[in-house]
């Protein structure tokens, strides 16, 4: 791709109402999207072609009525706007939410020109549609991100008994913002789910390599949980830290029982039955 000769005033995205302002002729803008120096958005809504997060862009600026501010941004890209993680099997029901479910008033705010729905609106309307273990995920996230568990209840509550609200205040009540990962988010709604004892998260444990902080503990039963969705096991270097790590838990006599993101899906039952066994069974 050549190099970008757009003038700084457009170092983002920018409209074509903007163009007379910054003395551009129309001219000059299909100059620009004849040599593929911007990508149109939307209708009339452009973005230079080398900016950053260009596909999550389009997601944000998804239609005209929403890049000029008159309508709120979809939720797909209010979640990207406050970096919460989207379920992986999206249900079909949000884009009915979009179409007849009003937002507040006090939970809708400008940011960028763009209208944009609130964190806690953003993480209920998230949770509202997904099965319980998965509805903490953004909730979760939300919390960390400073979302106070009084906004989400409001949210909540303002939803009344609308369908896929039934479970949502229990939801909320066990939203934790020490569950760092997606993973340790849904691990934790299926320990819930599945009666097992509620774990401490986020624990340190002294051991006499130092002090380590591990997601999940049972300490009574001496039981640690580690959920690996952070680990990269291509680099040798992470791998070899990590196995360092869990013998000096293991010499503090503690037993760890890992897991990824497949044993909590493709292998739920077996997973669940070690964690069982393992704190049924201390050593």
């Amino acid at each position: 791709m050549p190099a970008v000769r757009i003038p700084l005033p457009f170092d983002d995205v920018f409209t074509t109402a903007d163009l007379p302002q910054a003395g551009v002729s129309t001219g000059a803008l299909q100059g620009w999207r004849a040599r593929g120096e911007v990508v149109e958005l939307c209708a009339g809504v452009y973005i230079r072609a080398d900016a950053e997060l260009l596909e999550a862009k389009r997601t944000v600026y998804a239609s005209r009525p929403i890049a000029l501010g008159h309508r709120p941004v979809t939720l797909a890209g209010a979640a990207f706007l406050y970096d919460l993680p989207l379920p992986s099997a999206p249900h079909s029901s949000w884009k009915r939410d979009e179409r007849h479910v009003r937002i507040p008033s006090d939970h809708l705010k400008r940011v960028r020109g763009l209208l944009v729905p609130s964190l806690a609106w953003t993480a209920i309307s998230l949770a509202r549609w997904q099965q319980f273990h998965d509805a903490l995920v953004p909730l979760d996230a939300a919390l960390r991100r400073g979302c106070s568990v009084a906004d989400l209840t409001s949210c909540a509550a303002s939803l009344g008994a609308a369908k896929g609200t039934r479970f949502l205040q229990r939801a909320v009540s066990l939203g934790d913002a020490r569950s760092e990962s997606p993973l340790e988010s849904c691990s934790r709604g299926l320990m819930l789910e599945a009666r097992v004892p509620s774990p401490e998260l986020q624990r340190e444990i002294r051991t006499r390599a130092g002090t380590f902080r591990v997601d999940f503990c049972w300490p009574d039963v001496r039981v640690i949980g580690e959920a690996d969705g952070r680990v990269k096991y291509s680099d040798a270097d992470t791998l070899w830290r990590e196995k360092l790590r869990q013998e000096h838990l293991e010499r503090a006599g503690y037993r760890v029982v890992r897991w990824t993101w497949h044993d909590i899906t493709a292998e739920r039952r077996q997973w669940l039955d070690r964690l069982h066994h393992a704190l049924a069974h201390p050593e």
